[in-house]
């Protein structure tokens, strides 16, 4: 016979964003759902939620290094306390939440009907994926919050048939006009087929596989100098959420690709 005693009962006195994290396993998903919701509180609802505006001003009078390749527009530093204050605000005033949400929907589906060549088009997937940190930031909270009406405003989704595949001549114009870590991202999207979560691995698990009188070898260890030199380079294969033992899995990618991690991990190393 099992009974729980008061003192099994703990009530929970983790933070708002705690509590976000720990409903998100994956921590290459972690990483993402975090930039997107830092994006929709701090830019998107910039003008729409209080934050800390001293958090904000130091941040502005103290900015960090650009990171290269990252162009962000907005301040991020109070993003904590506005996520507390979307919560407490989902709780207290839904209706307010509710039409919050469905503004920001309204406007990003604006952009969804722009040409696609429109620089500032946005997928209807785009929007979707937008949305999903809010409802993963309601949901941890306890947040009692109905999806259906801002569910219903969103723009249809875009079937497979309107995307066009890359040619292998259009991949190869795209890596000819590359720098070296573009080169990369080109040659790892177009044939690993790893999700953007997927990037985020080690040097230790990338592996190339090599063809050696009739066997393949590929575990650490075994590839000698002798391999390496006299052996075909058939494929290389990474392993995809490594540290994770239930999402962990391989994607497989071309010599070519190999090629080009290689020569950007010379260039990083240097």
């Amino acid at each position: 016979m099992m009974k729980l005693s008061p003192d099994d009962v703990i009530i929970s006195e983790k933070s708002v964003v705690d509590l976000f994290h720990d409903g998100i396993r994956a921590e290459a998903t972690r990483y993402d759902y975090t930039n997107k919701l830092k994006k929709v509180l701090c830019e998107y609802l910039g003008d729409i939620l209080h934050g800390d505006p001293a958090k904000v001003e130091y941040q502005k009078n103290h900015p960090n290094p650009p990171k290269k390749g990252i162009k962000r527009q907005f301040l991020d530093a109070d993003w904590e306390q506005r996520a507390t204050e979307l919560v407490n605000l989902a709780q207290n005033e839904p209706k307010t939440v509710e039409a919050i949400l469905l503004a920001l929907v309204k406007k990003l589906k604006q952009r969804n009907q722009l040409l696609k060549n429109d620089s500032n088009y946005l997928t209807s997937s785009h929007i979707n994926h937008t949305l999903k940190p809010i409802k993963k930031l309601f949901d941890m909270n306890g947040v009692p919050f109905t999806w259906n009406r801002i569910n219903a405003v969103f723009p249809e989704s875009e079937t497979y048939m309107d995307y066009e595949e890359y040619s292998i001549a259009d991949i190869k114009k795209l890596v000819d006009y590359a720098d070296v870590i573009t080169k990369v991202i080109v040659l790892l999207w177009s044939s690993s087929g790893i999700r953007p979560g997927g990037y985020y691995f080690k040097w230790k698990h990338l592996h190339p596989v090599y063809h050696y009188k009739g066997k393949l070898y590929y575990e650490n260890g075994e590839v000698t100098d002798e391999i390496k030199t006299s052996g075909q380079l058939v494929c290389a294969f990474i392993e995809i959420y490594a540290e994770s033992k239930r999402w962990n899995y391989y994607a497989f990618v071309t010599p070519e690709c190999y090629h080009a991690i290689s020569v950007y991990k010379e260039k990083w190393t240097r």
